[in-house]
């Protein structure tokens, strides 16, 4: 099937915050991620950082569910992101993010991070050399009750994190020596 317009709705927020939106038609999860799906995201308002929920239907019962994180607007339409972020440069970690791979070998990365409470984040550095001393800093919440700061500084350090629904981590895995300060 092919996108149907009268099938996205936006659910709530306004242009500037985070936007909620949902479609729900026949079409794979697959097909509705594909880039450029929502081919008329940027003339309805969608945004960078918005959350899209899609729900797979058999006639016109649920069957499957999948949420998305738009990554860019552009002319052709909503590119998005099922969770896995990468970052090759400074930046922030969109909303929705599950997995964040730190991917720089010379260049330091400083990532920040609102975080959203009770979720799980893995974070990964997947620089070819890895030495580069990449950083996430967290707002609205700690790594474990005090550390806002968690550093990345050998290739494949891995920290797999649960945020209560106060925001406070809990570290499930520290692999390698990530640094929290």
């Amino acid at each position: 099937m092919a996108y149907n317009p009268s099938l996205l709705t936006k659910l709530a927020g306004k242009p500037g915050d985070v936007q909620l939106w949902t479609y729900s038609s026949a079409d794979p999860l697959a097909t509705a991620f594909a880039a450029n799906y929502f081919a008329d995201a940027s003339v309805r308002g969608m945004q960078r950082g918005d959350v899209v929920t899609v729900i797979v239907t058999s006639s016109s019962v649920p069957v499957a569910r999948g949420q998305a994180t738009v990554v860019s607007v552009g002319s052709s339409g909503a590119t998005l992101s099922v969770g896995v972020q990468e970052l090759t440069a400074t930046g922030a970690v969109l909303p929705g993010t599950a997995v964040l791979e730190l991917n720089h070998g010379t260049i330091a990365i400083a990532a920040t991070l609102t975080v959203v409470p009770s979720t799980t984040l893995i974070v990964k550095d997947t620089s070819a050399t890895g030495t580069a001393a990449h950083t996430l800093t967290l707002t609205g919440g700690t790594f474990n009750g005090t550390n806002t700061v968690a550093t990345f500084n050998l290739r494949d350090e891995f920290l797999m994190v649960h945020f209560d629904s106060a925001g406070r981590g809990q570290v499930i895995a520290n692999v390698g020596e990530v640094g929290l300060s």
